[in-house]
């Protein structure tokens, strides 16, 4: 038969002994509710725009939107505007 008694013995828990089930709330009652959520800015944007850059693209872009205090799409706007007005396209 196995010697367990040189094994090392397991220290106390830190939080204590787990509370009886007549000292735990009754939360399993109790509606699950989600989380409050930080309710966004509406924009009026709803269709998706993805695409893929490079790492050093993402990194200026992101950096000129934030010292802009701007959304990233509100950059790609003023740089559609910006493009258009330079090659006078309507």
């Amino acid at each position: 038969m196995a010697d367990f008694s040189k094994i090392k013995q397991t220290k106390k828990s830190r939080f204590g002994e787990a509370p009886s089930p007549e000292d735990s709330d009754n939360n399993l009652a109790a509606p699950e509710t989600a989380p409050a959520r930080k309710p966004r800015n509406k924009t009026g944007r709803t269709v998706p725009f993805a695409t893929k850059v490079t790492a050093e693209f993402d990194e200026e872009f992101r950096r000129i939107a934030f010292m802009g205090k701007m959304k990233k799409v509100e950059l790609l706007e003023k740089a559609l505007e910006a493009y258009k007005a330079a090659y006078d396209i309507d």
